[in-house]
């Protein structure tokens, strides 16, 4: 029956992220090409990203901009998801974790409009960030 013991040193504060790789050996202890090595963490979700605002291209299209979050968690950012009033799905084409704008695919129906903005980790999407404006054209 496999058995397993992780001690940590010097030894993890509770509630602190941690991070470790786990390789299977075999009997002996030796390592081999039977087993992958495997990362194993707690995770962390980053923060909401900061100051979202929308600006318009000519054709009337809505950019969303913003700055990244403070806190970007734990496994390092994978990109940025962001939705408008309109729709219920996340946007993620163009966002990449390098991207600070995102130009949406479509233009907004005349009206108030919300649109929110989250970045996303290994672990999942964080908490939003959002601005509501007035579509006048």
């Amino acid at each position: 029956r496999p058995t397993a013991t992780v001690v940590t040193w010097p030894e993890t504060a509770r509630g602190a992220p941690w991070a470790f790789k786990l390789r299977v050996g075999n009997r002996n202890g030796i390592f081999g090409a039977f087993s992958e090595e495997v990362v194993l963490f707690s995770g962390v979700l980053p923060s909401a990203p900061a100051a979202l605002r929308v600006s318009w291209t000519p054709d009337g299209f809505a950019v969303l901009a913003w700055r990244p979050p403070k806190e970007v968690g734990m496994p390092t950012l994978n990109g940025y998801q962001a939705r408008c009033s309109d729709s219920i799905a996340w946007l993620e084409d163009g966002a990449s974790a390098g991207s600070l704008t995102l130009t949406l695919d479509r233009r907004l129906p005349v009206g108030p409009a919300r649109c929110e903005v989250r970045a996303v980790n290994g672990v999942g999407p964080g908490p939003t960030t959002d601005v509501s404006f007035r579509v006048l054209r």
